[in-house]
């Protein structure tokens, strides 16, 4: 009995779907729009002209920042590299100063 009465509120409640779907379709308008002005159509071509010319324009503007942006990224790396490299052992030439502690004695 609860299977039966559980399948009659399942068909119920499909039903009352329809039912609602098919009161909402004659408010679905079907007619073509009507046409806009010319000049709105002169305007929203030249809009959309001058939006697609931005936007080459930007993006070269992007590429090329992008660009500089990784040389001075690898500028800064090889500068980062030399400072934490150990410093060479350099010799100072012909004279070689000796600290009074370094020398020892045998």
């Amino acid at each position: 009995m609860l299977k039966f009465t559980s399948h009659i509120i399942m068909m119920l409640s499909v039903g009352v779907v329809l039912y609602l779907a098919a009161r909402t379709l004659p408010r679905i308008d079907d007619t073509v729009p009507r046409k806009t002005p010319i000049g709105t159509h002169v305007i929203a071509v030249h809009l959309e002209r001058a939006d697609e010319k931005i936007k080459k324009l930007l993006e070269s503007i992007l590429s090329k920042f992008r660009i500089r942006l990784t040389k001075l990224e690898h500028t800064v790396d090889k500068k980062i590299t030399k400072l934490k490299e150990p410093p060479a052992k350099t010799d100072t030439g012909i004279f070689t100063v000796k600290e009074e502690g370094d020398s020892k004695e045998k």
